[in-house]
């Protein structure tokens, strides 16, 4: 499926929602596993990325920054397309409730890195083979007086990202924060290799 077709099938999925039509398990099953474009930007802007993996397969995956400009708090996010599969970290998670994890796997993560702390890794593993990438930012709205926090993948035409292959594997993604144009606000690298778990 191209990326016409992808933005078509989305927008006829989400018009149905939109009018107050039930969507059903089929079609948010393909929403959580298909690219998500910037509905105002368009093509090649994306507010959500899908890695396509082996399924059923260990992986280590890597997030490096490769350059953070913005001054508050952006970060990459990771999660299991659908929730079928599973992500493992050696260290604590705290929810977003504030309970603390050790040992136990996720459907999503938020990767803690700045330029103090650079890199993280985690063990990463799909049913159906894929991995999905998009980030949140920390920003203060002047017309609200609020500081938001909120997710790319939320359909907010104010976050976007491009996407650039380094290699058969490492992507290399550039993020705009809501309140600039430029894409240089935060980079980073998401780089995955077969992981023997024992």
């Amino acid at each position: 499926m191209d990326y016409i077709e992808e933005i078509n099938r989305r927008d006829e999925i989400l018009s149905l929602a939109h009018i107050g039509k039930k969507i059903t398990v089929e079609d948010r099953l393909w929403l959580a596993t298909h690219r998500a474009f910037n509905r105002r930007l368009g093509y090649p802007y994306l507010t959500k990325d899908i890695i396509t993996l082996s399924p059923k397969t260990n992986y280590r995956i890597r997030i490096q920054v490769e350059s953070l400009t913005y001054p508050m708090q952006i970060l990459p996010i990771v999660d299991v397309p659908g929730g079928k599969g599973k992500i493992l970290t050696d260290c604590s998670l705290t929810d977003y409730k504030g309970n603390v994890k050790i040992g136990k796997p996720v459907k999503m993560l938020v990767a803690l890195v700045d330029l103090n702390h650079t890199k993280t890794e985690f063990c990463y593993q799909s049913d159906v083979g894929l991995l999905g990438v998009s980030y949140e930012c920390t920003y203060y709205d002047d017309k609200q007086h609020l500081t938001i926090r909120s997710s790319s993948n939320t359909g907010n035409t104010a976050y976007a990202m491009l996407r650039e292959d380094v290699s058969n594997n490492k992507i290399l993604y550039r993020c705009k924060s809501p309140l600039s144009d430029s894409f240089d606000s935060f980079v980073f690298s998401i780089q995955w290799e077969l992981f023997a778990n024992g």
